[in-house]
């Protein structure tokens, strides 16, 4: 069953989001989705001090707003953007708190992936199948030896092939997005996505 792109699964109801951005909630109503965001659609909630902090002392206000984007990006079941997003900074700034926000938001639609396994181990691209965000919480800094499998999940135009231990292998298209920590930038990354800004 297609996934409807423009609807955000929540926990007591759905969220649809229109072309031009407006959103619409239907209270209780959840439609079929293979997984849930683990919060509820409150549009009275208060402000939220903690997180706002961290975004403050992590972010410059620049970089705040293209946080917001990121995260409304990942709310969505698409990989229209054909982007992966990582989060590099020097040890003990709190990077690692955005892997918590995420797991905690995106309950079963979230998954731990290291970047390097998906070309080092071949069972690691079926564990993406009904997933919304991958997300490594130490990205290793080593070169990959290759990027196939990154390029096609991150650009996710055609189906990939997944594979369980003792299980025959299966085709599926990905719509989760790679996201993660590091001190290092990955050195393929410079390779596989340097292009001018338009």
């Amino acid at each position: 069953i297609p996934l409807a792109k423009d609807e955000i699964p929540l926990q007591n109801g759905t969220l649809v989001v229109g072309k031009g951005g407006e959103i619409t909630f239907l209270p209780g109503e959840k439609h079929f989705s293979p997984y849930r965001l683990n919060c509820d659609y409150d549009p009275d909630a208060g402000d939220c001090p903690y997180f706002h902090q961290w975004m403050d002392d992590l972010f410059t206000p620049e970089d705040q707003k293209c946080f917001q984007e990121i995260m409304g990006y990942l709310l969505i079941p698409s990989t229209q953007g054909q982007k992966a997003f990582f989060l590099l900074g020097v040890g003990g700034e709190g990077k690692s708190i955005w892997g918590s926000v995420l797991h905690r938001m995106f309950g079963n639609g979230f998954s731990p992936t290291k970047v390097a396994e998906l070309e080092e181990n071949r069972f690691t691209v079926a564990t993406m199948e009904n997933k919304i965000v991958v997300y490594d919480d130490d990205m290793d800094h080593n070169k990959l030896k290759k990027t196939d499998n990154f390029k096609t999940i991150v650009t996710a135009k055609i189906p990939v092939q997944g594979e369980r231990k003792g299980k025959d292998k299966f085709e599926f298209l990905p719509y989760a997005r790679i996201c993660a920590s590091g001190n290092f930038a990955l050195s393929s990354l410079c390779l596989l996505y340097t292009s001018p800004s338009p």
